[in-house]
Formats: structure tokens, sequence, C-alpha cells
């Protein structure tokens, strides 16, 4: 469910915004900044399952 909703969040935003020259990663530590769960350090980003 909650892949769904990042999954339509996700499509019309990264049309329109301007990311520079990384928007791939950009997106992805979004994603895993706004889906994981109790993070204690940027490392813990990386096991996300969305990153």
């Amino acid at each position: 469910m909650r892949l769904a909703k990042l999954k339509e969040f996700r499509q019309p935003t990264y049309k329109y915004l301007g990311l520079g020259k990384a928007p791939d990663a950009t997106f992805e530590s979004m994603d895993a900044v706004l889906l994981t769960d109790n993070s204690y350090s940027l490392a813990d980003f990386s096991l996300s399952p969305v990153f």
C-alpha cells in the first residue's frame, strides 16, 4: 500500500522537479527517509528495501 502511494507521488514529481545531476539517487534517498522507521544513522537508510 505504501509503495503504491509512493509510486503515485514519485512519477509526476520526478518529471517536474529539476534535481540536478543525480535525480535517481536523490529520489532513492528521499524514499528511504520517508519509509524507514527508527533509523539512527545514514547507513540505516541504505538497508531500506526502497533504497
